[in-house]
């Protein structure tokens, strides 16, 4: 165990830095698209991306900030 620490705390500033860097841009989107399955409800992004526009009536929830309307 003590191998493991030594190889993290090792490393460089920027290699540390790049790793960082390389975990927000892999894990974003996919929080990002997990958070709106989440918020939208089930089978709703589904709907979205994989049904066709012509039968696919899905009612989304307009936010009161997003709606230029309101």
């Amino acid at each position: 165990m003590p191998t493991v620490v030594e190889d993290i705390f090792g490393q460089g500033l920027w290699e540390i830095l790049v790793h960082v860097l390389l975990l927000f841009v892999a894990l974003g989107p996919l929080l990002a698209v997990w958070e709106t399955g989440r918020m939208l409800g089930e089978d709703k992004l589904f709907e979205l991306f994989f049904r066709r526009r012509s039968g696919a009536k899905v009612d989304i929830p307009v936010m009161p900030i997003l709606d230029p309307c309101y």
